[in-house]
């Protein structure tokens, strides 16, 4: 069990918005909460060149999506 609030509510929040992106594809998913995982993915080891893919709105939603997938994962592994 995870008892730290911050990650909890992290996960939380890459769980909710990829429902949201499921749902609703990434281009209306909401930027606010995508600007959010992009600034937290930014404090962890995850793909810097993923993070940039995923916070340009002019790539392809196809590579954006995939690459918020990546960076769910990787943003969201406990710290080494």
């Amino acid at each position: 069990m995870n008892d730290n609030p911050t990650a909890t509510s992290v996960h939380r929040e890459i769980d909710r918005l990829a429902w949201a992106i499921e749902r609703d594809g990434i281009e209306r998913a909401g930027g606010a909460d995508i600007d959010g995982i992009v600034a937290h993915a930014r404090t962890t080891s995850a793909s810097p060149v993923l993070i940039d893919v995923l916070a340009d709105g002019t790539q392809p939603a196809n590579a954006r999506t995939r690459a918020f997938g990546m960076v769910a994962l990787q943003a969201s592994r406990p710290a080494a």
